[in-house]
């Protein structure tokens, strides 16, 4: 498989690792794995998709890919190492829920400072 999705703060970050040659079929079980998470409680997620070579793009109009981004759980999505191509239809189908960063240590601490760890 070529993405992972694993808590990187339990029941409030979600981590999702994309590599490779990413399949519909990948695409499904990160929505698949995704929702399970929303449907108990809100989640944050980092997408890193620096390693990632392709995807379908296609998948991003299905109806799966809708279900998770506008789940009424769904917080914010930060974005790392995402294509120019790749940010543009992201942004179409995300509601200013999407962040895009360079690096994954400045997508975490967005991600921390939003569920406000580390804040008094």
């Amino acid at each position: 498989m070529s993405c992972q999705v694993y808590w990187i703060e339990t029941a409030s970050i979600l981590g999702i690792d994309c590599s490779g040659v990413v399949t519909a079929d990948d695409l499904k079980a990160v929505v698949r794995d995704s929702v399970a998470a929303l449907a108990v409680q809100p989640v944050y997620f980092l997408i890193d998709v620096s390693r990632m070579e392709a995807l379908p793009v296609d998948f991003l109009g299905t109806r799966a890919f809708s279900e998770w981004v506008y789940h009424p759980n769904a917080r914010w999505f930060a974005y790392v190492g995402a294509s120019s191509l790749l940010q543009s239809l992201t942004q179409v189908r995300h509601r200013n829920t999407a962040q895009y960063f360079k690096e994954r240590e400045t997508a975490l601490a967005f991600l921390y400072s939003a569920i406000g760890y580390g804040v008094s």
